[in-house]
C-alpha cells in the first residue's frame, strides 16, 4: 500500500488554482454568449461609439412605434365630427392636447438625443417625420378649435405626408439590420 502525504498548504493552493480555472472558464463562457457578433460571426469590440450607435438604433425603433401611435390617435381625432356637443368637444380637445404634447415631446427628444456621425442621416429622417407629425397635430388642433372642411383636409394631407416620411424612416437600413 502506497501512502501519499500532501501538506495542507499544497491542498489550499491546488483548491485556489481549481477555483481560478473554473472562474476563468465561466467568464469565458459568459463572454462568448453575450459578445455581439458581425455578419461573419466575428466578435465586435464594444467601443463607446458602437454602444452609442446601438442605443440610438434601439431608440429610433421605439420612436417609430411612438409615431405609429400618434398617427393612430390623430386619425381617430380627424375622423370625429368637430361640430359635436360641448362635452364631446371638450373630450376631443383634451385628447388633442395629449396627442400634441406627445408629438412635441417626441420631436424634442429626437432633436436633442446625441447621435454618432454615422447615424446623422437616420436622425435627419427621424427629425423630418417627427416635425411633420407635430405640424399635423397643430393643424388638427386648429381644425378642432375652428372646424372647417379645408382645415381638416390640410391636417389629413400633412398626416399623410408624415406617414410617408415615417415609411422612409422605417425602411432605413439602420433600422432593418438584424441585431
Amino acid at each position: 500500500m502506497i501512502r501519499l502525504r500532501v501538506s495542507r498548504r499544497v491542498l489550499q493552493i491546488s483548491g485556489w488554482v481549481v477555483l481560478a480555472v473554473v472562474l476563468v472558464a465561466g467568464l469565458y463562457g459568459i463572454g462568448t454568449v453575450v459578445t455581439p457578433r458581425d455578419s461573419d460571426d466575428r466578435p465586435l469590440v464594444l467601443s463607446p461609439s458602437l454602444r452609442m450607435t446601438e442605443r440610438y438604433r434601439a431608440r429610433a425603433a421605439k420612436w417609430v412605434q411612438e409615431m405609429i401611435e400618434i398617427d393612430r390617435r390623430l386619425t381617430l381625432l380627424l375622423a370625429e365630427d368637430a361640430e359635436a356637443d360641448p362635452t364631446e368637444l371638450y373630450a376631443l380637445s383634451r385628447e388633442m392636447q395629449a396627442v400634441g404634447e406627445d408629438a412635441a415631446r417626441l420631436d424634442s427628444e429626437i432633436q436633442t438625443m446625441e447621435v454618432t456621425v454615422t447615424l446623422v442621416g437616420l436622425q435627419e429622417s427621424a427629425v423630418r417625420a417627427a416635425d411633420t407629425y407635430l405640424n399635423a397635430a397643430v393643424l388638427a388642433s386648429r381644425w378642432l378649435s375652428a372646424p372647417s372642411e379645408v382645415g381638416r383636409q390640410e391636417a389629413l394631407a400633412l398626416l399623410n405626408a408624415a406617414r410617408e416620411q415615417r415609411g422612409e424612416l422605417e425602411e432605413s437600413r439602420w433600422l432593418t439590420i438584424e441585431k
